[in-house]
């Protein structure tokens, strides 16, 4: 037999294989290049953020249980907030409005044990969180939107989860009262008209007084009484809502809770002093350097 006759349909078997291959990774790739497109016009498009005043009530939603805290004024959470910003070479907060409401919001990871992250008086407490949570674990209704917004964070800790309303009071005996040192992304949980849980992705003010866990975890934001739990969404692109006035902040920290729970807090000193130690769940009594 002629072997010269038979090598092209042989040729042409053994392409076709290859051909449909090559047609295939075509395809592949194309979609995947379009799919790459729609992730970076979706990622491109501004997240809604809510900048949340240290002494804000009721915004943007409906508070949870207001309550009296011990606000810093403009030297205190400058003071507060130098000794991280700068080792994060980061410029302090500043207190001048954004140009335009769509920006670039840069996000740094901190771990909550990090010195700096919060800030306090030696001696003081910013509010007391047993009090806040007592008084909304009064009402069922509270209380029962309050334990489903935390419980919506898996990274809560709890020594049964998940946490149970009629546990609050225990809880809130782990809560240690602090102000944020810098600008900080969080999930705030408040009540919309309908009674129901309103959740939003909020930047907190630097000074706003919260309650954190044993873990390090902001979990309380305390003039409001509202839950705080992890961001859900972390966009750079952002449009900013914030009331009139208010000057959103160019940065913000997203806390990371410790591995095992914390012994205590490192905190920069509102009046400028050296850092300090809170222990965990206490109220300022037993500070020290």
């Amino acid at each position: 037999m002629d072997e010269a006759r038979l090598l092209p349909g042989i040729r042409g078997r053994r392409w076709r294989p290859v051909a449909a291959a090559l047609v295939a990774v075509t395809v592949v790739g194309a979609v995947a290049a379009a799919a790459t497109r729609e992730r970076e016009r979706l990622t491109d498009r501004p997240q809604p953020i809510t900048f949340v005043p240290a002494d804000a009530v009721d915004y943007p939603a409906v508070s949870f249980r207001p309550s009296r805290v011990e606000l810093l004024d403009r030297a205190e959470t400058e003071a507060a907030a130098a000794p991280l910003a700068g080792s994060l070479g980061l410029e302090p907060p500043t207190q001048t409005a954004p140009a335009h409401r769509e920006s670039r919001l840069t996000l740094r990871s901190v771990g909550a044990e990090r010195p700096g992250v919060y800030a306090g008086e030696r001696g003081r407490a910013p509010c007391d969180p047993r009090s806040v949570i007592g008084d909304l674990a009064a009402d069922p209704k509270l209380a029962e939107l309050f334990t489903k917004a935390q419980n919506s964070d898996i990274s809560l800790a709890w020594r049964d989860p998940p946490l149970d309303p009629e546990e609050l009071d225990a809880w809130s005996d782990d809560l240690t009262p602090v102000h944020l040192a810098v600008p900080t992304r969080v999930a705030l949980h408040q009540i919309d008209r309908e009674g129901r849980l309103h959740k939003t992705e909020a930047v907190l003010a630097p000074g706003t007084a919260v309650g954190v866990d044993l873990y390090g975890v902001p979990r309380l934001r305390c003039r409001g009484g509202e839950p705080l739990t992890a961001p859900t969404q972390l966009n750079l692109h952002v449009e900013w809502i914030s009331p009139p006035g208010e000057a959103p902040p160019s940065w913000a920290v997203v806390i990371q809770r410790t591995a095992i729970p914390a012994e205590h807090l490192v905190l920069a000193d509102t009046s400028g002093g050296l850092p300090f130690r809170r222990p965990v769940g206490t109220h300022g009594e037993r500070d020290r350097g």
